[in-house]
């Protein structure tokens, strides 16, 4: 019986320097901040609801309200130039609107953009329309159209008819989408 436990022991012992090599990596890359884990500072965190994309001589601007503004010369460049801009740390997961105004080159680019939500509204409009003044209208006016269900038209090569946000006296109008 005394040989059986001392093999138990070498065996626990072997674990536990390996336990104790892993243990003293995991210090070594957090101190040379190669960390494989992530920390996130809520407060510097930029949560974005509505994002309205607009295009201007041959730049896509790039509006989420809140002092978020970029501009670039592609979708992806203005979102990369916002974040770089902005005080935090931009997440654009939890974007629940999309307004597309007048920026035709942005249309097929938004397909690519992989950090959007895929259930976020679409909506389209003529005239640029600020963030912070269309949220709560989009709010109370659901678009049947997603960004999911877009990327899907466009894979299958077929249209879908977004909605258009017209400006009027006061305040904004939901118009039935025309394909595009």
């Amino acid at each position: 019986m005394p040989v059986c436990t001392r093999k138990i022991c070498e065996i626990r012992g072997e674990g536990m320097k390996k336990l104790w090599l892993l243990l003293a990596a995991a210090v070594l890359l957090r101190v040379f901040g190669l960390s494989p884990f992530q920390t996130t500072n809520l407060a510097r965190l930029s949560p974005v609801q509505t994002m309205v994309i607009s295009e201007s001589d041959g730049r896509i601007r790039v509006d989420c309200g809140k002092k978020l503004l970029g501009s670039g010369e592609t979708l992806n460049v203005a979102l990369e130039d916002l974040k770089a801009r902005a005080e935090g740390e931009v997440f654009l997961g939890t974007v629940q609107q999309i307004l597309l105004c007048g920026a035709a080159r942005a249309w097929g680019q938004l397909t690519e953009v992989s950090e959007l939500r895929p259930a976020a509204e679409l909506y389209q409009a003529d005239m640029v329309i600020a963030a912070v003044d269309v949220t709560a209208f989009l709010q109370q006016h659901k678009s049947r159209v997603t960004l999911l269900d877009f990327r899907a038209a466009q894979l299958y090569g077929e249209t879908v008819a977004v909605p258009w946000v017209i400006q009027e006296e006061g305040g904004y109008q939901i118009d039935s989408g025309k394909p595009g």
